[in-house]
């Protein structure tokens, strides 16, 4: 009786660990979250391989696969319909996905068989960005792979993060001319004198917050 409540319990944790994973985003203010994209894949078998590559967990509603990223579920089949085009020169030119570590992650891929492309070209000429990398499925879709490292899991979307995320924004701080204590601006607390000016930009770590 023991290990068959065991069993029982077991399975329970793993369903609610299954479903828990698998919630999208968080709803904004307005009520609007992340919802699905729909590929209408011509090589279901060849996508499915590229996202589990990625990450990427699968599920299959009623039999039909769909991939589960966190924030993020994509669906391979549409009605029977077979895309033609990739994303890059349509109106969508590329879809996005933000990971901790891009060199990390794409060395994981690559060696997982994903095809990564490499970052854009810098400004100065001096090679290609790091923290950037692209991916595209055999369809032809084409996915910009970003780089967060406030970010608690390898890969998912922006909105799974949202709220969450640490931003760098700057606190200035300001001195009186006339008795050099660091003040606000304007009027020094310590003098009332109209005299403050700001003399240094730091920069520190604040919570973004929803707008």
């Amino acid at each position: 009786m023991k290990k068959h409540l065991l069993v029982v319990v077991a399975l329970a944790s793993m369903l609610i660990a299954t479903t828990v994973a698998a919630q999208p985003a968080p709803y904004n203010q307005a009520g609007v979250t992340m919802g699905h994209w729909h590929i209408a894949a011509k090589d279901v078998e060849a996508d499915k391989k590229l996202f589990l590559a990625m990450g990427g967990k699968l599920y299959n509603p009623g039999g039909q696969p769909l991939i589960m990223f966190p924030g993020l579920y994509i669906s391979l089949i549409l009605n029977g319909e077979k895309g033609e085009g990739g994303t890059v020169g349509s109106v969508v030119n590329h879809v996005g996905f933000y990971v901790d570590n891009v060199q990390k992650r794409t060395a994981e891929w690559k060696a997982a068989g994903v095809k990564v492309l490499p970052g854009n070209a810098l400004p100065n000429g001096g090679g290609t960005r790091l923290d950037q990398a692209f991916v595209e499925t055999p369809d032809g879709v084409r996915m910009e792979i970003q780089e967060d490292k406030t970010q608690k899991m390898p890969i998912g979307t922006r909105a799974c993060s949202a709220g969450r995320r640490r931003r760098a924004t700057t606190r200035r701080s300001w001195t009186c001319r006339a008795c050099k204590s660091v003040s606000s601006p304007l009027t020094c607390r310590r003098c009332r004198r109209v005299t403050v000016r700001s003399i240094t930009s730091a920069s520190t770590s604040a919570i973004t917050r929803r707008s």
